[in-house]
């Protein structure tokens, strides 16, 4: 692990270099020069945001409050995963919790054999790790599969892995088959339609409402 902290201090010093030589010379650059850096810096961040959810989620696995004293959190003095987040990377809330959310659908746990388990998303996973995936995509495609999952039966479970895989091809530009040519990658506000129609494939009658929206459409009486 030491290697892994050392190397992302050097990438990190490294890119610090590289935000001194952009801003003494961006304006100089020719529109396409601008263009391409333009580019390179998403494909840059499309890694690091990788990178922090990844990290997150393993934050927020050994923050669960089922460890009690045991707990990352506790043992560092936080009440939740989502302060201790805070505390470390200086994010506000509202972005620690969002880390720590996609965090947990693309974390792999460990099984009794202690052979690692696939991701709730795991497609999402790999094009995280790729580098192809970015925030915004997996956030669409893991929102909208979570909801349309709600009361999927057990059987039609295999068309949400299907909706999976089809959206991360599609928002990486990835070949979903061997015997198909790779598009090239479409929008977020595409990802979204794709996403929102493979929602209505899926799950046509709605989901059904958790236990929030239950609880917010009806009235509790107090004994």
């Amino acid at each position: 692990m030491d290697d892994v902290l050392d190397l992302t201090d050097s990438i990190a010093d490294a890119v610090t270099g590289l935000l001194r030589g952009v801003d003494s010379s961006a304006a100089m650059v020719s529109d396409d020069a601008l263009l391409g850096l333009l580019g390179r810096a998403e494909t840059l961040g499309r890694a690091v945001d990788a990178l922090r959810v990844l990290v997150a989620a393993e934050v927020g696995d050994r923050a669960r409050p089922e460890l009690g004293t045991e707990s990352l959190a506790h043992r560092r003095g936080c009440g939740s995963a989502a302060e201790l987040v805070e505390r470390v990377t200086r994010v506000s809330s509202v972005t620690a919790r969002a880390r720590l959310r996609l965090g947990a659908r693309v974390h792999r746990c460990t099984g009794f054999t202690g052979a690692p388990l696939p991701a709730a998303f795991d497609a999402v996973r790999e094009g995280l790790v790729s580098g192809r995936l970015g925030w915004d995509a997996a956030q669409t495609i893991t929102t909208a599969l979570t909801v349309a999952g709600r009361g999927t039966p057990t059987d039609m479970l295999g068309g949400l892995r299907a909706a999976e895989h089809e959206l991360v091809c599609a928002a990486t530009g990835t070949a979903p088959a061997p015997d198909v040519a790779a598009l090239p990658p479409v929008m977020h506000a595409e990802t979204k339609l794709q996403a929102a129609t493979w929602v209505e494939v899926l799950n046509p009658d709605g989901a059904e409402p958790s236990e929030r929206d239950f609880e917010a459409r009806h009235v509790r009486l107090l004994p």
